[in-house]
């Protein structure tokens, strides 16, 4: 039997950051980038990624509950964070046994 209505998605998952601030002055090695957020007063963190933040669009405006992401994160704080923060409809994400930080 054919099932309709089904939505699966591969992306990468990522902790994005916002600061809304004209005096910032950010790090100039890029790789500090990720711990000057985590530290920053007004960093807003955000679980999300191109791919996440597509399917959460069209989670909300379809209420299409089968829908699915598969991703991986790190077994560090900032994987922690992505699982506890996206959307719970989507599946949890694969973690791997060691933190895996990517920057750059």
């Amino acid at each position: 039997m054919i099932q309709r209505d089904r939505v699966l998605a591969i992306g990468s998952a990522y902790v994005e950051g916002k600061i809304n601030s004209a005096d910032l002055k950010l790090p100039i090695n890029r790789n500090k980038l990720p711990g000057f957020l985590d530290t920053h007063p007004e960093a807003v963190l955000y679980a999300g990624g191109s791919v996440p933040n597509i399917l959460t669009s069209f989670a909300r405006f379809s209420g299409n509950p089968n829908i699915r992401l598969l991703s991986c994160v790190g077994s560090d704080t900032r994987g922690a964070f992505y699982k506890s923060n996206m959307h719970p409809a989507f599946g949890d994400p694969q973690v791997t046994k060691k933190a895996q930080l990517i920057y750059g």
